[in-house]
């Protein structure tokens, strides 16, 4: 093992099960001019956000996660009472210096990279008017290079595939079930992420692969 990093509350998170691993890290591009060129920003059950530096990703700090670039407690995911601890499931998409996460019974949030420090805002720059309950989202990015941009969601309760606009979230550009007879995804799978690729977006369900685009 080269480096690693451990939430400073490891105990509490292992006891509690708001295990760190309930969702994936997601890799950064290099930002050259940056204080750290080389980051990755993830969120277990807890729902506390991480910014790490990938090329120091400071170990184990009992008192504190001071040694990381950054973190923001009670981040994502929206508990319905004390004993409600599992708040995130998701892992987050990046795209254009924002960062997207989606917790369970929560909007979609966006929150806005400062590429120069690396450090993320405290609070969402925006968000999803349709709350995802439970396991809330994992989220992709479409786009043009650094235009056209599109965050795609699937809700799973409702099993519906969600479009918005990538720079202002509050804007949904399209959903399945405006028409439900004809783009009607059936019963959506956890975890399950949407596929976007040459102009057609995929989604896995119970029964089915689903195939969306412009014919």
């Amino acid at each position: 093992m080269a480096d690693f990093f451990t939430p400073s509350n490891q105990k509490t998170l292992n006891t509690d099960d708001r295990d760190l691993g309930s969702a994936m890290a997601t890799l950064l591009p290099t930002f050259a001019s940056s204080k750290f060129p080389h980051i990755m920003i993830g969120a277990g059950k807890e729902g506390r956000i991480y910014v790490v530096n990938r090329d120091n990703m400071g170990h184990f700090d009992s008192a504190c996660d001071c040694q990381i670039v950054q973190s923001i407690a009670n981040a994502v995911g929206m508990p319905t009472n004390s004993t409600d601890l599992e708040r995130n499931y998701s892992t987050p998409a990046y795209w254009n210096g924002n960062v997207y996460f989606s917790g369970t019974k929560d909007s979609v949030k966006r929150f806005h990279l400062n590429t120069s420090t690396g450090m993320l805002t405290t609070t969402p720059s925006d968000h999803s008017s349709t709350t995802y309950a439970f396991p809330g989202s994992n989220v992709v990015v479409s786009a043009n290079g650094n235009g056209s941009g599109i965050l795609w969601a699937v809700e799973k309760g409702a099993g519906v595939l969600h479009a918005y606009d990538a720079t202002k979230l509050s804007t949904e550009l399209y959903n399945t079930s405006q028409n439900a007879s004809r783009d009607s995804l059936g019963t959506a799978s956890k975890f399950a992420p949407p596929l976007v690729i040459n102009g057609k977006v995929y989604v896995g369900t119970h029964r089915h692969l689903v195939v969306y685009g412009t014919f």
